[in-house]
């Protein structure tokens, strides 16, 4: 898949507001489709305190990157499921 586009990321400020605006809660469920580095789920998690959050990313390098990205910033003992190579 090489016509995904460039990456684009959102500042943390807008990704709050968002967030804010969906009113996400400890119960909820958050699902990011097309994540790339994975800075909604982050945000979701740490601030937002939602139960779960799932990020879909089909570029390999992206999801990579997001997949340490964010258990090194939520400090996730679990795995993630799913294959990487």
């Amino acid at each position: 898949m090489n016509d995904l586009g460039p990456e684009r990321y959102q500042s943390d400020r807008f990704i709050r507001k968002l967030l804010h605006l969906a009113d996400a809660r400890n119960t909820d469920i958050f699902y990011d489709l097309g994540c790339g580095i994975g800075q909604l789920c982050i945000v979701a998690v740490t601030e937002f305190d939602v139960r779960k959050a799932v990020g879909i990313e089909s570029h390999r390098g992206r999801a990579t990157k997001e997949v340490y990205r964010t258990l090194r910033r939520t400090r996730c003992q679990k795995q993630p499921r799913g294959s990487l190579s």
